[in-house]
């Protein structure tokens, strides 16, 4: 600002001395409409910048939430698909346990009582032939 001041007093001084006084005032608000330009250029500028700030930071937002939304929608689809091997896990174990029942029954390990139609009645000490 002080070099624009210097340079207009410069420039009338130029003009009083050349004896252009009619010239002056035209000169004198051209260079401070010139400073006046300046300012508001960068009064705009600033309010645009803020302007593209405050955008970029809705977008960032905007850009978070997405993200968070994506992530809750993955952490619900494993949730989903851990109740699934739970869910397989279980019918798995109870096969299992049916299976032993199975053996049981097919070993003749099932029944304890010495009467039971499906017990196996083998001696545990198996008598040698002699061979």
């Amino acid at each position: 600002m002080q070099d624009n001041i210097s340079f207009t007093q410069l420039l009338l001084t130029l003009a009083g001395a050349l004896g252009i006084r009619e010239l002056a005032p035209v000169v004198f608000s051209a260079v401070f409409r010139r400073s006046e330009d300046v300012e508001s250029a960068r009064i705009d500028n600033s309010a645009k910048l803020q302007a593209a700030s405050r955008e970029q930071v809705k977008f960032l937002k905007d850009s978070l939430r997405e993200a968070y939304e994506e992530v809750d929608k993955m952490q619900d689809a494993l949730n989903a698909k851990r109740a699934l091997i739970n869910e397989l896990s279980r019918k798995l174990y109870n096969i299992e346990l049916e299976l032993q029942v199975l053996r049981r029954e097919r070993d003749g390990l099932y029944c304890c009582e010495v009467g039971c139609k499906n017990r196996k009645n083998e001696p545990i000490i198996k008598k040698h032939d002699g061979n």
